[in-house]
This record gives structure tokens, C-alpha cells and sequence, in this order.
């Protein structure tokens, strides 16, 4: 998960997060394998109200990641491809690539849930933690 502040419209990652994601994804799955692992992004939308996405990367980008193909670049929306690899955008040979073509998202479904925490929260100075707070919160 990554909180950035409000961005351009269709710009969702930059090139090291698009490469961090698929790393993480990487591991996850034990290499180039279908992975339920996600990279949720949290901002604020055009009214200033929080904004949550889920989003997976491509296979491609996967195998791209693991081999060394992509890197950072001057661009925050484009990965640059390692001169030794060659990437065909379109049916050219392309120096870099848009980020927003290795993202998939994912649809965050709402739910209810019955897990309701009065345990106190730690960074509150009035509230402190005790014993009985935790065995009350356990025993729900």
C-alpha cells in the first residue's frame, strides 16, 4: 500500500512504483505466476475526498521486472527499457514504455462487517491501554 498526494488525471504509478509493485507481486507468487497479491494506492480524489484503488501488474511486466528490462527514467509515467532488451509498443520498437500498460486494476467490493474496535488507540494521550482493554476487546 502507497499514499501519494492527488496526481494528474491517468497517472496512477511512476516507473519505480510500477517496478516496486512487481517485485513485490514476484515474491509473492514464487516468480512469474498468477499472484493474488495487490498494490493499493491511496489519495484524494478532485473533491479532496480519500481515494482507494487496488491494482495488480501485468505478467509482462512481471517477467520484464525479473529479467531486468525496465529501469526508472527521467519520465515519472514511463519505464525506460535496458538497451539490451528491445520492447515493441505497437509494432515498433519502443525506448520506453507507458506506465498505465503494465497496470491491471482490481475492483474493491464493499462489505459490512461485524468487527467493531473500542480498543483504545495508542496515539491518543487521553486514552491509554490497558489489561482489561485488551481482555475486553478479545472477548468480543
Amino acid at each position: 500500500m502507497f499514499c501519494h498526494p492527488p496526481r494528474e488525471a491517468n497517472f496512477h504509478f511512476t516507473s519505480a512504483e510500477v517496478m516496486c509493485a512487481a517485485e513485490q507481486q514476484l515474491l509473492a507468487a514464487g516468480g512469474i505466476e498468477e499472484s493474488l497479491f495487490v498494490t493499493v494506492k491511496v489519495t484524494l480524489d478532485e473533491e479532496g475526498k480519500p481515494l482507494i484503488d487496488a491494482w495488480q501488474v501485468t505478467k509482462q511486466c512481471m517477467e520484464m521486472v525479473a529479467e531486468g528490462a525496465l529501469q526508472a527514467g527521467p519520465h515519472p509515467g514511463m519505464c525506460l527499457v535496458n538497451p539490451t532488451f528491445t520492447a515493441i509498443v505497437e509494432g515498433k520498437p519502443a525506448p520506453e514504455v507507458d506506465n498505465n500498460f503494465f497496470l491491471s486494476r482490481v475492483p474493491i467490493g464493499s462489505h459490512e462487517s461485524i468487527f467493531i474496535a473500542t480498543f483504545p488507540r495508542i496515539n491518543r494521550h487521553e486514552n491509554t491501554q490497558s489489561a482489561a482493554d485488551i481482555k475486553r476487546q478479545l472477548t468480543k
